[in-house]
């Protein structure tokens, strides 16, 4: 079960199957992608197409199904996207179910024990997609799949964008068969496939010069600060043993080197140059771009954004500091629990609790001795990510939030509706710049929004009288936007003084 990202996510993982001499794989595909030309050489090389939905079409759902059970009980390996489509903003998107439920269904059919699953991250230095996610994210439709389609997407395959990186991470060993009836269980296993994934994903210079930029916006920084800015998290990251690409190698810096002038040639990044002064910046019309290739590394820093964020909340409690901390992790935790994949929730403590004591080995002790130890303890555990890891999202979720509260409480609001109208006053909000990035103005962050709203019966069926606590997901999301401004300035400030 592979990540997307790319119409290439399909090619890679034969080739690399190929290379190795190990037997070629089945790979379950979207009917969209079998135009003339494509379907039948398609067909000859193990892609099985399939149509996108067919929740009602009882007759395919049984052909399918009995199929993967021929394939499973011949012992051919298949694979497919797990998240089903390929993601519009750089990270994992929630998986779909329908074939891992047919898979399971097989192997209880079949008393099929000990299946492997193999979660495999696909990632790119750049991508040509990436201009084509930006429009999408923006709310403007996609561009159908076609002959015509396929001969400018080949063609754009000329440009340099770098490299393809793939990985595989542990195996999800099933010992006995689960009921695909049980979603808990089903659920549990497509999490775990993409709590692997992103731990196999490597920090590319792309990712990270765009994660510093963002979250140095709208400030440029000198090639100086730029270096300054990175090699501290260079160092986090491998204290962490955090997956990275050789491109960092300084004793090899041509690649690298290279990935960055493409990011300049391509204007993905921006570049003022006025001797003695060189300025790297991100336009705002890039700044959906920039976000993708920083959200492919951002849960490599959620521990790290929440950390930050959970002191100064404990900074600020009156008494109880470190109860303080914990229910400010729980917060985010539910907050951004439609954005990202988590470890169970006592292992993520535990990887909490490790992420502080990389820097302050008793920091609980510390913090429980009073809320003024937490600004010392914010600031030993430098680098801050943070404002350039979750801003965006905040903002996303703010401008959703700011249109429930527009709208009549016992108004049932559709998700289609919703989305349209956050993305009208995501727009009115930047302009009006109570919002700083135009990447927070984003379709797949606006559903994810609603998801949220729909799971606190904030929309939907179940929300009735709802006014007060719209407004109290609103105003927890502004004061949130505030922490985040507190941490750039904290920030800022630290690097003024090592300028």
């Amino acid at each position: 079960m592979w990540t997307h990202k790319s119409y290439l996510d399909g090619m890679v993982v034969p080739h690399v199957l190929y290379q190795h001499d190990l037997p070629p794989a089945h790979t379950f595909g979207g009917l969209n992608m079998a135009f003339t030309g494509m379907g039948s050489s398609g067909r000859r090389g193990g892609i099985i197409f399939i149509r996108r939905t067919f929740n009602d079409d009882e007759l395919y759902k049984l052909i399918l199904r009995h199929y993967i059970a021929y394939l499973l009980e011949n012992r051919f390996p298949f694979s497919w996207a797990f998240e089903g489509t390929r993601s519009r903003t750089g990270k994992l998107v929630p998986p779909k179910y329908g074939l891992l439920k047919y898979l399971l269904d097989a192997c209880a059919a079949s008393n099929t024990k000990d299946l492997h699953i193999l979660p495999i991250a696909i990632n790119y230095d750049l991508l040509g997609e990436v201009a084509d996610h930006a429009r999408e994210q923006a709310g403007m439709k996609k561009t159908a799949e076609s002959l015509g389609w396929f001969v400018k997407y080949y063609r754009k395959l000329r440009t340099p964008m770098g490299r393809i990186f793939m990985d595989v991470g542990q195996p999800i060993v099933l010992r006995e068969p689960i009921e695909s009836d049980d979603f808990d269980a089903v659920a549990k296993v497509a999490f775990q496939v993409g709590v692997e994934a992103n731990r196999v994903s490597p920090v590319t210079v792309p990712s990270l010069v765009a994660l510093v930029l963002l979250g140095a916006a709208p400030r440029a920084l000198s090639g100086e600060n730029l270096s300054r800015s990175i090699l501290p998290l260079l160092d986090w990251l491998s204290a962490r043993k955090t997956p990275m690409s050789s491109d960092f190698d300084i004793s090899a810096p041509e690649h690298g080197n290279a990935i960055l002038k493409i990011m300049l040639n391509t204007g993905l990044v921006s570049l003022y140059e006025e001797e003695p002064v060189r300025l790297y910046s991100i336009k705002p019309e890039q700044q959906h771009a920039a976000a993708y290739y920083r959200n492919t590394i951002a849960h490599h820093f959620l521990h790290k954004a929440f950390t930050e964020l959970a002191l100064i909340s404990a900074e600020n409690a009156q008494d109880q500091p470190l109860d303080a901390f914990w229910q400010e992790i729980d917060l985010l935790r539910d907050l951004f629990k439609f954005e990202f994949f988590y470890t169970p929730k006592d292992t993520f403590a535990e990887h909490i609790r490790q992420e502080l004591e990389l820097s302050v080995s008793d920091w609980e002790t510390s913090l429980s001795n009073g809320s003024s130890n937490a600004r010392e303890l914010f600031k030993a555990s430098a680098p801050f990510v943070a404002q350039g890891t979750l801003r965006q999202f905040v903002e996303a979720y703010w401008v959703g939030a700011s249109v429930l509260c527009k709208a009549p409480a016992n108004e049932t609001i559709e998700k289609k509706a919703f989305v349209s109208k956050c993305l009208g006053y995501g727009q009115q909000a930047l302009l009006q710049q109570e919002i700083s990035s135009s990447a927070s103005v984003a379709k797949p962050l606006f559903e994810n929004c609603y998801a949220l709203a729909e799971n606190r019966k904030l929309v939907g069926e179940e929300a009735s009288d709802c006014s007060e606590t719209r407004q109290q997901f609103r105003q927890q999301l502004r004061q949130l936007l505030g922490t985040l401004d507190t941490v750039k300035a904290r920030a800022l400030d630290a690097a003024t003084r090592h300028e």
